[in-house]
């Protein structure tokens, strides 16, 4: 037996179970309850089993076709590629991180997202989100459904509930939502891009999932794309990239309709994007080795990659805060560092508790752990 491969997989099994907004967990319990420019796609009319989904869908996706090759040849987009990131990285703040306000928010916060008005907290299944005033910290107020997993487009907050298979967008600070709709069973994740709103869920058998898109001004169903695993989404480029345990980085083409697996990338666990980039939280091969990826804006070329201590995490990239990473070393541990566009790593502060998200907006960082809301600076 592969001492190291029976170790990661318990780690990761570990991590997963311990946030219902991570990936994992919609694997473990969808299981246990019985059972990312061309490639073959196919086209017709369908719906999805179950409750997957309400109305006529068109199948627009497919299983993972070729995968995304490493580019070669020509130096000369990735020598525009590196100026643009470096003039821009000369203007990031330099100093220390720092814990600058620590708020309570109430129990087992799954989600956190910066809204114009306030700042959004969902929490585990069944509970309400809540609305945080971002300079008091003070509850502003609830909105009136739960969802699990948080999204921003605009003025408004997509997100979706665990339990009720259900997608909500909202404008806070009001609570009621202003669309709703049915989605697949269990929705692990939502993205905004492109002028659409893509759920991760499951499609309503044993082992089988996609990533659902839908037009972000009705909601009405624009297509599906089967990805076999749960996925963490960001939407960035043109493309929506779907990270996967197993299955690795989806690159989903909406135009082309396709979704296509990045060669460079093995398993995932979150992807983000900015500085012109794709950043990849690669799931280790061995032991505590993961690694920060940094793709170019296609998918097909590794800029950079840096190592992390950690066998599961999180990645953030915002062009005024940085590119943050939370690195699970246990299950109730988290190393928050940031990466620097320029290669290397600041030294990590360590995080106790859980659940863990996070969410940069106007040069802070906003983590929430356990019951409680974090907000992070870097010093100039």
């Amino acid at each position: 037996m592969d001492l190291d491969a029976t170790l990661r997989r318990a780690l990761r099994t570990a991590g997963d179970g311990y946030r219902p907004s991570d990936l994992g967990p919609a694997t473990e319990r969808f299981t246990r309850r019985r059972d990312r420019r061309r490639a073959r796609s196919w086209a017709g009319g369908a719906i999805l089993a179950g409750a997957a989904l309400v109305g006529a869908v068109a199948v627009v996706g497919a299983l993972p076709g070729p995968r995304v090759a490493i580019e070669g040849g020509d130096d000369g987009p990735r020598v525009a590629e590196e100026a643009a990131r470096d003039a821009l990285a000369s203007a990031l703040p330099r100093g220390p991180i720092s814990l600058a306000d620590t708020h309570r928010v109430g129990p087992r916060p799954s989600d956190v997202e910066v809204a114009d008005e306030a700042l959004v907290v969902a929490h585990e299944e069944g509970r309400p989100a809540s609305l945080v005033d971002a300079r008091s910290g003070r509850r502003a107020g609830r909105l009136a459904e739960a969802p699990t997993a948080l999204a921003r487009g605009g003025d408004t907050v997509y997100g979706v509930d665990r339990v009720a298979g259900a997608l909500y967008s909202f404008r806070p600070p009001e609570p009621d939502p202003v669309m709703a709709r049915t989605v697949g069973p269990e929705p692990t994740d939502v993205a905004y891009g492109g002028g659409f709103v893509w759920v991760s869920s499951a499609a309503g058998r044993p082992d089988r999932y996609v990533v659902s898109q839908y037009a972000a001004g009705s909601f009405e169903p624009v297509g599906t794309y089967r990805v076999r695993y749960p996925a963490r989404l960001e939407y960035a480029y043109g493309y929506l990239w779907a990270a996967t345990h197993e299955g690795g980085l989806l690159r989903i083409d909406p135009d082309a309709r396709t979704a296509t697996r990045v060669a460079a990338v093995g398993g995932a666990s979150d992807v983000g994007a900015g500085f012109g980039s794709v950043w990849v939280y690669e799931l280790p091969e061995r032991r505590f080795d993961a690694h920060v990826v940094r793709l170019d804006r296609g998918g097909g070329r590794v800029l950079d990659s840096v190592g992390v201590r950690g066998f599961f995490g999180r990645v953030e990239a915002d062009e005024e805060a940085g590119v943050w990473v939370l690195s699970s070393v246990s299950e109730y541990e988290r190393d928050l560092l940031r990466l620097r566009p320029v290669g290397g790593r600041d030294e990590p502060v360590r995080l106790e508790g859980g659940p863990f998200e996070m969410s940069a907006e106007r040069g802070a960082l906003w983590v929430v752990d356990g019951q409680r809301l974090k907000r992070f600076e870097v010093g100039r």
